[in-house]
């Protein structure tokens, strides 16, 4: 059992860059919320998850105008919808 640690380290620097970053990220986010329950991805955030690592890995990234017109999109979208006019009837007490 010592070596599972040391084996894992390993195989995470055999992975490409951006893999290396995010398994870093994590293992940094681990170490500094030890306490409460893990969450566990579902097979489609995981598969959803290794996409995005795969574009990275390719260098597939979206630019500052992409990210801005998304975002834009998603806000249009949210102030026409039910969830938005829900939160505006629900007047604090």
């Amino acid at each position: 059992m010592p070596d599972t640690l040391e084996q894992a380290i390993e195989k995470l620097r055999s992975l490409p860059a951006g893999r290396r970053r995010a398994a870093a990220a994590v293992i940094e986010d681990f170490i500094a919320n030890d306490e409460g329950p893990v969450y566990v991805l579902s097979d489609d955030e995981r598969a959803l998850v290794e996409e995005g690592l795969a574009e990275l890995d390719r260098g597939e990234y979206a630019t500052a105008a992409e990210h801005d017109a998304r975002i834009a999109d998603i806000l249009k979208r949210w102030m026409k919808s039910d969830m938005r006019r829900g939160l505006r009837a629900k007047k604090p007490s």
